[in-house]
Order: structure tokens, then sequence, then C-alpha cells
């Protein structure tokens, strides 16, 4: 029979847990502080971590359409991108924590749960000592460092947490047969799915040979010499636990199939797609022999890279001197980190180049050096053996010698290795994006998401890249490098056969209603990307929904008469399919909990799920920005033949010293070449001006050059409230002028009076708190 394990922890796990947390403070040193440090992704996750709070404030608990990105267009970020650790940032920022803090808090995280994680699969085979500096060395090896301080890639940052639980689990069953751990596994597997996916494509083999092979030579393969007898030997630990196997997998990708089934066949949809250039890209970046640059490919000043190698070398040489004492099962899992530290070698390596003829999906990791996550798992394991180098003391030191040993290893560990383990970015504070500005809390507005979007083009256009706006749908037809400048192609483009009537009503991140009424049939655009999942109603009754213009936007055709218009976010054929196999895999789930009397185990799923929707759901009602717009004051203002505003609305604290955001809503109703400006004025009835805000539409970035006959564009402008303004009512004005000669745009109302500006309202300044 196959021994139990002892699960229980003692004193000594307790001990070393403490241990290992406080020697993780040097390597949290960087987060101290209230800047964040230059990094390759640090924007890119801190931006989406600021989009989703947006869109959840909009209305969407669970936005696979980003609106706020892509200048305002959108994107389907979460329709291909595992949200789930921007969701625990968004739990992290509703109980008060800023954007900036929670990026630090995430990043630091990354560094402690996988090292918690680490120890505890390890403990059972390397002792609490030998989990202990493993799991040192699987925080601080350059790559995981790297992935927190360079990159700051953060959810492969946090993919590091999965691998040893997992392990962990897959060998509690393989030794207990309870259904439990496949229920604990299949939710440990989901949320790996469900936080990043290519480091789930770079781990799957790994746990599957474990899970397939040294598993089962671990219980049963080392009892006989004879080759047959040894296979066979396997075969039958693998038998038994293979059920369980395949059950674990099948509820984990049945629980995410909601998000793995839309994300595996709609990805023709945006140009991440273009596989061909990057397996071109992918090979080329192979190196060429093993090197320690394998570890830390990348320009800033790495930390040195031998010395983590070394306290490998000296686990390699306690796992040789200690041979002897090493049981079956300890050699059977040295034997498969050294195999997944050789196998991810090999596959950064330009030898492994003609697997990509077999597996041209390798490309979708876009690195060779991605590998690095498993091999620092490998090479973390193999470090832990150190301790064993006690075993060639004199058997008087007893265990004062073994205790020595130790102590020295953590020695080396805090004084070699420690000081030089940072890399040498981390002086460099991020700015605001194209600005030289420090990046603060406050600058955290939507237009800094179009700030970024803009310097990711201007990068593209500068050093190209097949991975920027890799979310951009196909039918934008413009190239990605220039969809987002003013439009100097002079394209003849219809203008509207009618001017019609529309009063917007409820707007909300991923759906919009509003009333229309037309003397004739119009295209009628809004200012988003055509996707699938994007719908328009009249009057209840689904029309057809098209992609229109270069930068192929959505559109629908709106009959003649009265109508009530919506525009909504829904499920294609392949979401809902993969919601309703989602659906049902949790029903299974949650009878085999029934069923396994996990009483517990159902308690705390209960418990994560209220934690993390009443929070969100609270976010959502307390901070909404969902809004119905306000009319104009005039009845109807049409800006020469250009374009009409529909409304505005005004959102934040109208106090002195405060900044309110004023919300115009557009509709263009010809295609223009020029590209005019807006001013957002606050000024008192005497016509004193007391704020003013000037910039062209859409943050800058969408100029009215790119506004397409039809068109719906919601357009924001920050108004910042002097702080000396004194309470009352005050009158809120715009125009549009064209920004060379200053000459305003004449507005005309329903009743033919014109004006050069409009009056939209009064706004009442309340006193100061």
């Amino acid at each position: 029979m196959t021994k139990r394990l002892k699960a229980s922890w003692q004193g000594t796990d307790w001990l070393a847990l403490a241990v290992l947390t406080l020697l993780l403070v040097p390597l949290l040193t960087p987060l101290q502080g209230s800047h964040i440090p230059v990094t390759h992704d640090g924007h890119h996750h801190l931006f989406r971590l600021y989009a989703l709070d947006l869109a959840i404030r909009g209305g969407s608990l669970w936005p696979r359409w980003l609106p706020d990105m892509g200048f305002g267009y959108g994107f389907p970020v979460f329709n291909y991108y595992g949200p789930l650790v921007y969701y625990v940032g968004e739990l992290l920022h509703i109980v008060g924590i800023g954007f900036l803090d929670t990026l630090r808090i995430l990043i630091g995280l990354g560094f402690v749960l996988p090292a918690w994680a680490f120890y505890c699969f390890a403990r059972y085979r390397l002792g609490a000592v030998g989990a202990l500096i493993g799991a040192l060395i699987y925080s601080y090896l350059p790559y995981h460092v790297a992935d927190g301080y360079v990159r700051a890639a953060l959810p492969e940052h946090w993919s590091f947490l999965f691998p040893p639980l997992l392990m962990l689990v897959l060998w509690r069953y393989s030794q207990r047969k309870q259904l439990q751990w496949v229920l604990v596994g299949a939710l440990l597997l989901a949320a790996f799915v469900l936080l990043h996916n290519l480091s789930v494509i770079l781990f799957t083999p790994m746990l599957a040979v474990y899970a397939m092979g040294w598993l089962a030579a671990d219980l049963r393969g080392t009892e006989s010499n004879r080759w047959r007898e040894w296979l066979r030997r396997l075969w039958e630990p693998t038998r038994s636990s293979l059920p369980g196997y395949l059950l674990m997998a099948l509820l984990a990708i049945g629980l995410t199939a909601f998000f793995v089934l839309p994300g595996a066949l709609e990805i023709k949809y945006i140009h991440a797609s273009t596989i061909s250039t990057k397996l071109a890209d992918y090979a080329s970046l192979l190196q060429r022999g093993v090197d320690v640059r394998l570890l830390f490919p990348w320009e800033v000043p790495p930390p040195d890279l031998t010395k983590p190698l070394y306290l490998v070398v000296l686990g390699a040489l306690g796992a040789l001197v200690g041979w002897k004492f090493l049981k079956p099962g300890q050699r059977w899992h040295l034997y498969f980190a050294v195999f997944v530290a050789a196998m991810s070698l090999f596959l950064m390596l330009r030898a492994s180049r003609p697997l990509l003829e077999f597996f041209p999906q390798l490309a979708y990791l876009q690195f060779p050096w991605r590998w690095n996550a498993p091999l620092t798992f490998a090479l973390a394991y193999i470090a832990g053996h150190a301790p064993l180098l006690a075993k060639r003391l004199p058997p008087a030191y007893g265990r004062f010698g073994e205790q020595g040993v130790v102590i020295v290893i953590l020695g080396l560990f805090l004084i070699w290795l420690v000081p030089t383990a940072l890399p040498g970015n981390l002086e460099t504070v991020a700015t605001v994006p194209t600005e030289e500005k420090i990046l603060e809390e406050e600058d955290l507005q939507p237009g800094i998401l179009q700030l970024y979007d803009f310097q990711t083009g201007l990068w593209l256009r500068t050093y190209g890249g097949p991975w920027l706006f890799e979310y951009l749908p196909v039918w934008a037809e413009d190239a990605r490098d220039n969809w987002f400048l003013p439009d100097e192609s002079n394209d003849p483009v219809p203008a509207l056969p009618v001017v019609p009537t529309i009063r917007m009503e409820r707007q909300a991140a991923l759906e919009q209603s509003l009333r229309v009424e037309s003397a004739q049939t119009f295209p009628l655009r809004w200012h988003t990307f055509y996707f699938p999942g994007w719908e328009v109603l009249v009057d209840n009754q689904r029309v057809e929904t098209y992609p229109s213009t270069p930068l192929g936007l959505v559109t629908a055709d709106i009959p003649a008469g009265v109508h009530y218009v919506e525009l909504r976010f829904g499920l294609t054929p392949v979401r809902r399919i993969g919601l309703v196999i989602s659906l049902l895999t949790g029903l299974l789930f949650l009878g085999l909990v029934v069923r396994s009397r996990q009483g517990r185990l159902g308690l705390v799923l209960i418990g994560v799920a209220l934690l993390m929707f009443l929070p969100l759901k609270w976010r959502q009602i307390s901070a909404s920005t969902v809004s119905t717009p306000t009319l104009p004051t005039e009845s109807w203002t049409i800006f020469e033949d250009r374009a009409q505003l529909l409304g505005y609305h005004v959102q934040g604290e109208a106090r002195p010293g405060q900044v309110v955001q004023v919300t115009l809503y557009w509709q263009a109703l010809r295609k223009v070449a020029d590209n005019d400006q807006v001013f957002v004025s606050l000024s008192d009835y005497d016509g004193r001006v007391w704020a003013q805000t000037d910039r062209s539409p859409g943050y800058s970035f969408t100029p009215t050059s790119r506004w397409q006959p039809g068109e719906l564009i919601p357009d924001t402008y920050p108004l910042a409230i002097p702080g000396d303004l004194p309470p009352g009512n005050y009158q809120l004005r715009m125009g549009l002028y064209d920004p060379g000669d200053l000459t305003r745009r004449t507005v005309h109302d329903l009743d033919g009076n014109t004006a050069d500006q409009v009056w939209l309202g009064d706004v009442e300044i309340a006193p100061s708190p």
C-alpha cells in the first residue's frame, strides 16, 4: 500500500514560513515610496486596472470589452486575456487603496504567495529547511525578479503561484484518491487559466509529465530492476489516478469555457491572429548556446546572474553528496526537476527550432525566454537539496553540524546574494506617458488611457512590433500605425441625408439608449470598433449591425420615424455556448462538493464568491458613471453643417479646488478636413470666465477630421474649478473653433437663432467643506 502523507504542520514548518517571509523583505524594498519604477509593462497593467474599474463603474461587472481603451473606440481585451489578477487589484482598490499602491501590492504578493506555495509543496520531499531554501531561490532567481521589477508582467508574475500548488494537489490525490483533491485541483487550474493563458501553455506539459510519469514512479516504480516489470508498476498507479486527473482537467475546462472558448475561436477577429510574422520573430530570438544571459535577457543593468546559480550548484552538490540518504520518492522528484530544467533550456536554444514546424502554436508565447518560468521552478527545487551537504560532516558534529551548514547557506544568501539581487532600473521613476511629469495617483483620469495608447502608437511607428495594438479588430482597415492620427486622406464620404433629432438617454460602459426621430432612413454610427457581440435594437427588435468607414465603426440603418434605439455588447453563439458549459459544469461541481461531504470547501467557495461579488457590486452602484445626458439650454444646436451637440453631462463634486468632468455628446453630420478645437468654460452671469479648458476632441486623439457622418461621439473635458471661486450658480458654456485663426464655428438652434457658443446650463458651486 501507498504510504499516507503526514499532512499536519509542525512547529518547524511555521518557523520556516516565518523565516521565509522575513527573508523576502529585501526583495520588497523597491515597493516602498509613492512612485513606481520604469518597467516594460508596468503602465500597461496599471492602466488595465484603471480601465477595468471604469468599466465596472459603468455598469459591467465582467467586461469583455474595455470601452475606454483604444482611444475611446474600445478593445476586446478581456475576451482573450485572463483578468483574474486585475479583479484582485480592483478589490484592493475598492477598500481605499490607490491604483499605484495596488500595483505595488500586487507585485509584492507576486513574490510572497509563490514562495509560500513552493514551500508547501517542497516540504514533503525536501524537509522544512530544504523547502525554505528552495522557496527563497524560487523568489530570487533573476527571471522571477525581472517579471516583477523589469517587465512588471503582472499576470505572469503571479503565475509562479500555481505550479507548486497544482503539483502538491496532484501528489496528494495520487496518495489518497480523495475527490476533494480533484475539486481543489480543478479550481486551481481554472484560476490559472483565468490568470495568464500563456503560462498555462508553459506549465501544462510539466504538470502532465509530473502527473502521468514521475508520480507513478514515486509511488510504485522503483521496486524492480527489470524494465518490463518497472513499466507495469508505473502503469498501475497511473491507471488508478487517471480518472481523477481527467475529471480535474475536464472540470477546469468546463468552468472556464465561458472564457476559453471565445478566446480560442474568436482570435481571428483581432490582429493577434497574425501568427506568421510572430513565428519568424519567435525563431529569431532562440539562443545559440547556454548562457547565463538566458536568465535575464533585457537591456537594463541586471543583477549578478551567477550568484543565484552558485546556490543552485550547492543544491546539486548536496544531492550528490547525500544521494544515499535520499528515499526513492525524493530521488524521483529530483530527476523530475533535472528533466524540467534540461527541457526548458533546450526550448530556449536554436537546437529546438525544428519543433516549430510541428508546434507553430509556440509562437503565441512571443518570446522563447518565457521558458525561464519552469526553469526557475526546477532550479529552485534542485537548490533545496543544499542542506544535504551536512551529511558529509563527521558524525561527531551531529545535529549542530547540520544547523551550522544551514546557517552558512542562509548567511551566503543574505550577505552574498541579496545585496545584488535587484536590477538597476529601480532608480528611474515612471512618468506620465508622452510627458516628463512623474506619474502620481491624481494623474489617473480617463484621458491618461489615450496618452498611453498614443505612446504605444508612437512606438509602433518608430520600432514596429506585431504585438502592439494586437486587440485592434480586423475590420479597422486603416494601418495600425495610422488610425489614431488626423485623417489627411480626404476620401469622399456621403453626408447624412437628413439631420435627425436625437435624445440621449442611458449611457453606460457597454450599452447606450436614445430616442431618434428622422424623416429618412440614415446610417447611425457609434464611436466604437465593430466586433462580434455588438448589437443594435430598434424598438426592441434586433437590426443588422455592420462595420463601416475605414475605422470599422459599429453601424446600423435607422428607419424613418420615431424610434427607441439601443446599443449593447452581448453574447455571440460561441460565448453563449461557453457560458452554458460553464454554468452546467458549475452545477456539476457543486454536486460533487455535496457528494464529497466537504462542507468546509463549500463554505469557502461561498465566502470567496461573496467577497468577490459584493464589493464589485457595491463599487458599481456607489461610484457609478452611468448617466443620462442633459439637453443644452438651447433647444437644438448645430455647428454650421458639421456636427450637432446632443447633450452634456457633468460628473464630479462641483466645489472650489475640485475638477469636474464635462462630457459632450456629438453627432457628426458630414466629413470635414479641419481639425477644430473645443472650449468648455465656467463663467458668471456678468460674463467673467473663471475656468476654461481648450482641447481637440477625444482628449486630443479623436480629431474632427476623423469624425464620420452619423457617428455618435462622447467627448470629455476636465474643468478645474478655482479654489477662490465664490459659491453660487454659474454658467457652463462651450464652443467649437478653428485653432488656426481662432474663428468660432457658428451655431444655430431650432428657431434659427445663431451664436458663437452654446449655453449648456447652470452649475451650482457648493461651498468648500
